[in-house]
């Protein structure tokens, strides 16, 4: 009963959201924005730390200015989120520009699976429901949240749109399968994984600890790997981008190889983000541990 009233009550908030000039809903966005940042200062010291390792070269105006634009950003996150509740699925389609979509048809071609190395920028919800409208078949690892009432409402999301959904309790049979069936399985890889799953290596110049299962899985599978990530153009307004495939380099033993590849994804990822850095997640703590606990080259 309380799920059913909250998914009726955002209903009715996107239906509002939708008939509201987007020029009002930006103009709300930015002031929530300045009180968070003046007012709420909820995680605003962590941006700051993360925006002034990440850019030493910038001065603290900047960062300052930076971090506002960015806590926007989370508020667009939000509004577009309830938007896409009552929207069409032929009206979010059409919210959506890819870009070099061929890359993705010339990789299905090679019937390898492709694993879609992407990271929390732009829009990503919105990049992974995109998908499935633009005949791409991507599947997502999924970790149910611990608000039930939150997971109940993106769930009905993600499904509304047909996006074929991964349960992270021993997904990695279930992954392989999808790859040799040449599926698409989305990797979100901007997140701190401590060893042993994950391996210090760098991003924006400090060791980072990173999954290392990408890498594993593209030496025993052969799937490609394509670099995708979204951006926002305007509230509501989103391109999907997707890059060249990345080569896997075998330099040497089985663990060089797994920290040559883990380097190039982590660098692929960076630069998508130094594209458009505001809109990406610098409210997740990303630099923490110690290096000397991983392998190291």
């Amino acid at each position: 009963m309380k799920i059913a009233l909250i998914s009726f009550l955002f209903d009715g908030l996107s239906l509002f959201l939708n008939c509201v000039p987007q020029v009002f809903l930006k103009f709300f966005g930015r002031r929530m924005a300045f009180f968070w940042y003046w007012c709420l200062p909820i995680r605003v010291s962590l941006i700051l730390d993360n925006l002034r390792k990440a850019y030493p070269e910038k001065s603290e105006k900047e960062i300052k200015e930076l971090a506002q634009k960015n806590l926007c950003h989370y508020i667009f996150l939000c509004l577009e989120f309830i938007q896409l509740r009552t929207l069409s699925l032929e009206e979010f389609k059409n919210k959506i520009i890819v870009e070099n979509r061929e890359i993705v048809y010339e990789a299905l071609k090679e019937n390898r699976g492709i694993a879609a190395l992407t990271v929390h920028l732009g829009n990503f919800e919105w990049l992974a429901a995109a998908a499935p409208l633009h005949h791409l078949p991507l599947h997502i690892i999924v970790r149910p949240l611990k608000s039930v009432v939150f997971e109940h409402l993106i769930s009905r999301q993600r499904k509304k749109v047909g996006l074929g959904l991964i349960e992270p309790k021993n997904s990695m049979p279930h992954i392989l399968s999808l790859l040799s069936q040449n599926k698409i399985v989305g990797f979100i890889f901007d997140q701190h994984r401590s060893p042993p799953g994950g391996i210090y290596v760098d991003f924006f110049g400090r060791p980072a600890a990173t999954t290392k299962g990408l890498a594993a899985l593209v030496e025993r599978s052969n799937t490609i790997v394509l670099p995708v990530y979204s951006y926002r153009t305007d509230l509501g307004q989103m391109v999907l981008k997707i890059a060249s495939p990345l080569p896997y380099k075998r330099v040497g033993t089985h663990e060089e190889n797994i920290y040559t590849n883990t380097q190039v994804y982590s660098h692929a990822i960076e630069q998508m983000v130094r594209q458009h850095p505001e809109q990406w997640f610098w409210i997740h703590r990303r630099w923490k541990g110690r290096p000397e606990a991983s392998f190291s080259h």
